[in-house]
């Protein structure tokens, strides 16, 4: 509900309202007392008796909340003090603005803004709402003194006489013109130094509007019922610009032929500029309502002109959110965002498929009061970790469907800041990681896996996402203590041993291979399910040799071997020797997804393999009927080469709604990459 109140003697009642009940209005209309006090908050801020100290007043003037009940029962703030009367919580109303209406810095009126939804203002709402109150109040004051103007015009038409009008004389038979004293000094001459003739008054006019000039006295002079009344542009010896507006009467002799004209001269520049003024304001208001107003009726009677513009404005942001919401909806990530109170206030269509909730069983509910969320409380203090650190994370997470299976989603949280740099919530985004789990899940305790890499993230994630499942990892590298700390999120699951001379208070140090064999033996004999990440072998091979670290090598497969343990050794084929790489690899087993040497596939299956990538790559969904409508095979054919692609784990499947979509794995890459290079 919308309303505006303008001062009439010593109160402010309603000029115009919108959506409040004829009961409220009648109730609320005045403001102040018998005593000319005020009877509530209203009457607090048209009188500027407010503290802007407070939180929920500003600056400007002005006061707001998202939610008048729970201000009210705060006795902290005292708000109870200056609510005297509790007709708007009566009416259920929540979210309430104040905004009081200015004029050269006076109040003249308040636009009031009240809904029974929370949480509907924001600082920036404020801020232009503020910039409204301002506009309307010039646009009132402007009106009124166009108005002041017009009644002036009248009188002066009907006196002939007053300030800033001049008189004038043109004797059409001798050419003669003469002005009174007021009209020299308002054509920018001094005393006497205009010359009196007609000439002389069109050379003073501006050249543009000469010619109109010479037209309307001439038809004056032609036509007895017309009479002489213009306004025009007049130019200063020193090319300043005016603006006049001229009145006159032609005197006729007794055959009716013109002999004289009398008339009267007025500078309306003052009058022009407030026009221009208006016109100038007007378009402000219209552009603030156009690019940033949606939840605001405007009631000025000025403007009702614009509702259908207004409309169409309304309309285009809706279309506009709705146009961010398909964009949030068609990512291939998941996204989801919280707000301040651990609310969810995004839930798009990728999450809905993987989890079975849709967005109206999610939306506006706490983290805590959801099955989806596996460990709430995992989830609650990444939100204020996010928000409190004020930079971006790195996590697992896990969700729980409809059919109660888990999925654990790889997720990138960073905070989301308001206009004053505040935050406002968290936003999650992230991929379903559960089908990588599931393969790497093949790997076999007890066995050792090289992994050649030259960026170290891709066996990061794996370490991790193990770790997630259930096992203990420990991470040996050549990293600092900045980097590591960088790139491995704090776990419980995850230790920590850097290969260094140099000895850290924050992670245990290895210096040689006999204490790199003897960490990982402790660590697989005081663990279960250990899973021990190796990287930084350059280092080893460069400070012993690579003969010492193949023998170290062995030992620590027997150790792995014997511990039921899982080994995965990272080795950057950009800065080794390829045939120390062969020997190593002799020694260890090639990781599920990255075993593609010996595999060799048709070139239509290859061009299957390739389109599906591709199609990922756009988000674009990939269904069997799509393929066979591309490669113009019959539909058997389609499954028989989809079944050699997904027998060799290159693609799998996930079932979206009524149809299955096609997907590459990280193995399926691989192979692609592979095939380029060559």
């Amino acid at each position: 509900a919308v309303g505006i109140r303008l001062q009439e003697k010593d109160d402010y009642p309603y000029f115009e309202t919108n959506g409040f009940s004829k009961n409220f209005i009648k109730e609320t209309t005045h403001v102040f007392n018998k005593d000319k006090k005020p009877d509530c908050i209203c009457g607090f801020i048209l009188k500027g008796s407010i503290n802007s100290k407070k939180p929920f007043f500003t600056e400007g003037g002005s006061f707001w909340t998202n939610n008048l009940s729970e201000l009210y029962s705060d006795k902290k703030n005292n708000i109870n003090k200056i609510f005297t009367e509790s007709k708007c919580i009566d009416n259920k109303y929540k979210s309430i603005a104040l905004i009081p209406i200015k004029s050269d810095h006076e109040i003249i009126g308040l636009l009031q803004i009240n809904d029974t939804r929370e949480n509907i203002f924001s600082p920036d709402l404020i801020n232009v709402l503020e910039g409204i109150g301002v506009g309307i109040g010039i646009s009132f004051s402007r009106d009124k003194a166009i108005e002041e103007l017009k009644i002036n015009e009248r009188r002066y038409a009907l006196a002939q006489k007053a300030a800033e009008i001049g008189s004038w004389d043109w004797n059409i038979l001798t050419g003669e013109l003469i002005w009174s004293e007021k009209i020299e000094p308002m054509f920018g001459f001094k005393k006497n130094q205009f010359k009196g003739t007609y000439e002389a008054f069109l050379e003073s006019i501006h050249p543009d509007d000469r010619q109109m000039v010479v037209e309307s006295v001439n038809e004056s002079l032609e036509k007895k019922e017309k009479k002489y009344s213009i306004e025009h542009r007049i130019i200063y010896p020193n090319k300043q610009i005016r603006w006049v507006l001229e009145k006159g009467d032609v005197i006729r002799d007794k055959k009716g032929n013109p002999v004289r004209m009398l008339g009267v001269v007025q500078d309306i520049t003052r009058k022009k500029e407030m026009e221009e003024e208006l016109k100038e304001r007007h378009k402000f208001l219209e552009k603030i309502v156009d690019e940033r107003t949606k939840e605001i009726t405007k009631t000025n009677r000025k403007l009702l002109d614009e509702i259908n513009e207004r409309k169409k404005a309304e309309k285009y942001i809706l279309q506009t959110k709705q146009h961010l919401r398909n964009i949030i909806d068609s990512a291939s990530e998941l996204i989801i965002s919280f707000d301040m109170n651990n609310r969810v206030s995004t839930w798009n269509k990728t999450v809905e498929k993987l989890t079975g909730y849709k967005t109206i069983e999610v939306l506006n509910r706490s983290v805590n009061k959801l099955d989806v969320f596996d460990d709430s409380d995992e989830i609650l203090q990444l939100i204020k970790n996010t928000c409190d650190k004020q930079k971006s994370l790195t996590s697992n997470i896990v969700l729980r469907t409809k059919e109660n299976e888990k999925k654990i989603i790889n997720i990138f949280a960073t905070d989301i800041k308001g206009g004053s740099n505040e935050c406002l919530g968290a936003l999650f985004t992230g991929r379903d990681i559960t089908y990588d789990l599931e393969l790497h899940g093949k790997l076999i305790e007890g066995s050792s896996y090289l992994f050649p890499d030259e960026k170290i993230k891709g066996s990061i994630d794996l370490l991790v996402n193990l770790t997630i499942a259930g096992h203990n990892g420990l991470f040996i590298t050549r990293n600092s203590p900045s980097v590591v700390n960088s790139i491995i999120p704090k776990s419980k699951r995850i230790k920590i041993a850097l290969l260094s001379q140099q000895r850290y208070d924050e992670f245990e140090t290895i210096s040689n291979l006999d204490f790199l064999n003897n960490k990982i033996e402790k660590f697989c004999s005081e663990k279960k399910d250990t899973i021990i990440l190796l990287d930084g072998i350059h280092y080893l091979t460069t400070r012993f040799s690579f003969d010492e670290f193949i023998e170290s090598l062995y030992h620590i497969n027997d150790i792995v071997a014997k511990k039921n343990a899982i080994l995965i050794l990272r080795v950057d084929p950009s800065i080794m020797d390829s045939k120390q790489i062969a020997v190593i690899r002799n020694e260890l087993q090639l990781l599920p997804s990255k075993k593609i040497d010996d595999l060799i596939i048709d070139d239509e299956v290859y061009d299957l393999l390739k389109y599906i990538f591709e199609q990922n790559q756009l988000n674009s969904m990939v269904s069997i009927k799509k393929l066979t409508g591309e490669f113009k095979i019959a539909y058997v054919t389609a499954i028989n080469r989809l079944k050699v692609l997904e027998e060799n784990n290159l693609i799998f499947s996930k079932k979206e709604g009524k149809h299955k979509t096609l997907y590459i794995t990280d193995k399926g890459k691989n192979l692609l990459q592979k095939r380029q290079i060559a």
